[in-house]
């Protein structure tokens, strides 16, 4: 079993400039999340249980890559889809479906197909820890006060 990585934290991939793809704009939309839920301090107990919650999530996702096991795969991308989807943060969500697609033709391994799912489990790694950052700054930022959060 592999260790399960923490979400926000992780070491940043070493990759040519060219194919990285990087954007200030925050991946959140706070105006609209806080529109959704009814108030920050909701929004901020949600990332917290996000926060505790998607490492194991992750984990998933990466043992069911390693294994090659395509339905625990997808299984797993759905869960972390519906978790990441509170928050609807596009780029993330479309890096998700596009390695659930990948998991449902079967295109893990062999030739180019390994390459397409190695690029977008390192682009989706990326997203998450720019996520994982954005939601502990926004459910510290809602804790009650001599509350700690994540």
């Amino acid at each position: 079993m592999s260790q399960t990585p923490e979400i926000g934290r992780t070491p940043p991939q070493r990759e040519p400039l060219e194919r990285v793809h990087c954007s200030a704009r925050p991946l959140l939309d706070m105006e609209t999340l806080v529109r959704t839920v009814g108030s920050e301090e909701l929004v901020g107990e949600i990332a917290a249980l996000f926060l505790e919650e998607a490492p194991r999530m992750v984990g998933d996702v990466h043992e069911a890559l390693e294994r090659g096991d395509t339905a625990a795969l997808r299984r797993a991308l759905h869960a972390l889809e519906g978790a990441v989807g509170n928050f609807e943060p596009r780029p993330v969500l479309r890096t998700i479906r596009a390695l659930s697609a990948l998991a449902r033709a079967g295109r893990l391994t062999g030739g180019g197909a390994a390459g397409l799912a190695a690029r977008a489990r390192r682009r989706l790694a990326r997203q998450l820890d720019r996520l994982g950052s954005e939601l502990r700054e926004l459910a510290g930022r809602s804790a009650p006060v001599g509350r700690e959060v994540g």
